[in-house]
């Protein structure tokens, strides 16, 4: 006997989720996908208090309540900010943030438009359809109306947005090196500005 708890559903071993025909590869797929999603956002916020050499009370209170594309933004500009100042990536490391911002950004709206969708099986076994819930009219990045996926396509997705987030930590450790880096060695700027 297993110590979990079964979902809800009836006598017959019915579930809310086999109802409509969620396997479990397709919500590892879907768990996998807000997983991969959080840890990006993490790394957006610990870039943004790197760069803008705050500690992390104060980058909280600050991008509290911010949409994802208002705290890309902000990592963004403060990023442009510092280069500007004289800050870069370790020069063993070529990463630019402007690039990288365009693939979290298109990373984003493929997470977004199958999380915030309601799922319903089709006639073809292993495929569901996401349904868009649409908070404001806007075109469906999955495609035109709906769009069957299976599993392996969820997964895709999932592991976009794990490698996006990686070349995010890649850039905050390239960051926080050249920080580091500045503080040692007395160099100019840094993420506090000029001395």
């Amino acid at each position: 006997m297993s110590d979990e708890a079964p979902e809800t559903g009836n006598e017959e071993g019915m579930t809310i989720t086999s109802a409509v025909g969620l396997s479990d590869e397709h919500l590892i797929a879907l768990g996998r996908i807000t997983v991969n999603y959080s840890f990006m956002e993490f790394m957006l916020r610990s870039c943004l208090m790197l760069l803008g050499g705050a500690d992390d009370k104060v980058t909280l209170a600050l991008t509290s309540g911010l949409s994802f594309d208002a705290l890309l933004s902000r990592v963004a500009s403060v990023s442009e900010i510092r280069v500007a100042q004289g800050l870069r990536p370790a020069a063993e490391y070529e990463i630019e943030f402007d690039p990288l911002k365009n693939r979290i950004r298109e990373a984003a709206r493929k997470r977004n438009d199958v999380v915030h969708a309601v799922w319903e099986v089709g006639d073809t076994p292993g495929v569901i359809t996401p349904r868009k819930i649409e908070r404001r009219p806007k075109t469906d990045m999955l495609g035109e109306g709906k769009t069957p996926l299976t599993s392996m396509d969820l997964s895709s997705i999932s592991e976009e947005l794990l490698a996006v987030a990686s070349e995010l930590a890649a850039f905050y450790g390239a960051i926080s090196l050249s920080v580091e880096r500045s503080r040692r060695f007395g160099e100019r700027a840094g993420p506090r500005g000029p001395a």
